[in-house]
């Protein structure tokens, strides 16, 4: 076995495969293979459309949605850097191989001889002394043109590269657990959606049924207006009709917009889960009822985030890529040592056998061998710049990393204030609910229509119909509020919901 210090260019060429210089992730888009036909069929089989619930909902969007199918392919290309990366280590073949035409080539040489003269009186031309006149006589019948064909071969196994793999697998595994995070992000994006999408559709279901009750208290109005106008009691006058019919008029108009903002439910519903536009659909529940889970502390949700939110994994996954790539760049200032095996055979069929190995000819060769191979380029311009880039790059993570920290404490406090607030509102919004409540029940039970006038009719279903609209929307905006919060502290809200 020899040692072989100069960079040959089959052997630099063999070294390249080892030298992993781009691991960071590659974020391509490309159609999964299971189609959205089979997916409805699937999630069809399911789901109960009869029994509704806000986790059936998720469950849907969780399981096809356009940013999980791209962020499955971006995991796909980012395993692939990884196996990339570990199969480094192992030897790498590489053969080569040609055929092409070869003119006839004779290795016999001629040489004067002084001593023998031809007939005009000239030195004679003969075979020089220590050759083999047989060399060519395997050449008698070829014509002038022959085939020629080589083979090369060459095993390279890395041995030394002073960290240019090791580094190049942590950056691998380090980018593909960033993307098995973001994967997690990717999963849960549109859960806040299927939670509108099902509080809404209780939400407006609920709304229609305030205003059915107030529906029938504005009839027994009417009937009352008419009973006291046909026997000319004097209590009513016909513009008191007429601004109740713009008050039932007004009901209408809210009500046909309520149910504008149903159908809008429904399609986010029937989108969510690959259901058909006719399909019916009915709540489990069609009370609009308050998450039981308690509220808790604001640096309990904030201790939470900052340890468990997918997007601050992820981002700490890209800071130890950064950090391994750094490492690479700075192991390329050093040499790559790598123990190859060579073979080599070629055979010309219009060109002699080789009589002496020492000075051969490249048409008949037969050869392998094993040595010790050392690669180094010292460009230290061009590596000073990658080190300088991949620094920059390590800079930049780093920085990302500790914004989305910020962001993330910013996004606590405020949801925290508002998850509060909502909470606070709403034992108000309650009381009222139940005096208004009372206040209409009260006016609708008076027999005496001389006791009240069209006003003071009016004003108790006005009531009604404020106070429970908005208890009904604060219930709506806190029961999202929490799950929202529940999000952002990085759990998963389908745990915390009520069965």
């Amino acid at each position: 076995m020899c040692i072989k210090t100069s960079a040959s260019n089959k052997f630099s060429r063999s070294i390249e495969y080892f030298s992993i210089t781009q691991m960071i992730l590659v974020a391509l888009i490309f159609n999964l293979s299971v189609t959205s036909s089979l997916l409805a069929k699937e999630l069809l089989k399911e789901l109960d459309t009869q029994q509704i619930t806000p986790q059936a909902i998720a469950h849907c969007a969780r399981k096809d949605n356009p940013a999980l199918r791209i962020a499955l392919s971006q995991l796909e290309q980012a395993k692939s850097k990884v196996t990339l990366a570990e199969n480094s280590v192992f030897p790498s073949l590489s053969i080569d191989s040609l055929l092409a035409p070869l003119p006839a080539r004779r290795l016999l040489k001629y040489c004067v001889n002084p001593g023998l003269m031809n007939g005009e009186g000239l030195s004679s031309v003969i075979v020089c002394p220590n050759q083999d006149i047989q060399d060519d006589a395997r050449l008698s019948d070829t014509d002038g043109m022959g085939i020629f064909t080589r083979t090369t071969a060459s095993l390279t196994l890395p041995l030394i590269t002073f960290g240019k793999i090791s580094h190049g697998k942590d950056a691998a595994r380090a980018g593909f657990n960033a993307y098995q995070s973001l994967n997690q992000v990717a999963k849960r994006q549109f859960d806040h959606l299927a939670f509108q999408a099902y509080y809404g559709f209780v939400l407006t279901h609920r709304a229609q049924r305030t205003f059915r009750k107030a529906e029938r208290y504005l009839k027994k109005i009417r009937k009352r207006i008419e009973k006291s106008l046909k026997n000319e009691a004097g209590k009513y006058t016909s513009n008191d009709l007429s601004k109740l019919s713009i008050k039932e008029a007004e009901l209408n108009i809210a009500s046909t917009e309520v149910q504008a903002q149903r159908q809008n439910a429904i399609q986010g519903i029937q989108m969510s889960c690959k259901l058909d536009a006719g399909t019916d659909i009915k709540a489990k529940s069609k009370k609009l009822k308050l998450i039981k889970a308690d509220i808790e502390s604001k640096e309990v949700y904030l201790e939470r985030a900052l340890k468990q939110r997918a997007e601050l994994q992820a981002a700490r996954q890209q800071v130890l890529a950064r950090e391994a790539l750094k490492a690479q760049a700075l192991s390329n200032f050093f040499p790559n040592i790598a123990l190859i095996g060579t073979f080599g055979f070629a055979r010309g069929t219009s060109a002699e056998d080789n009589p002496d190995p020492f000075a051969n000819d490249p048409f008949n060769t037969f050869g392998y061998g094993a040595y010790l191979g050392l690669s180094w380029r010292l460009n230290f311009a061009q590596l000073s710049s990658k080190l300088q880039a991949s620094a920059a790059d390590l800079a930049k993570a780093q920085a990302e990393l500790y914004g989305l920290q910020q962001q993330i404490t910013l996004e606590i406090n405020q949801q925290y204030q508002t998850l509060v607030q909502k909470k606070a509102v709403l034992q108000f919004r309650d009381e009222a609910q139940v005096q208004a409540k009372k206040w209409v029940t009260s006016v609708m039970l008076k027999k005496d229509i001389g006791l009240i006038g069209l006003q003071a009719s009016l004003e108790p279903i006005n009531a009604y119909l404020k106070t429970s609209l908005a208890y009904d929307r604060d219930v709506y905006e806190y029961n999202l509020a929490l799950t929202r919060m529940w999000s952002l502290s990085g759990d998963d809200p389908l745990t915390h919901l009520d069965r």
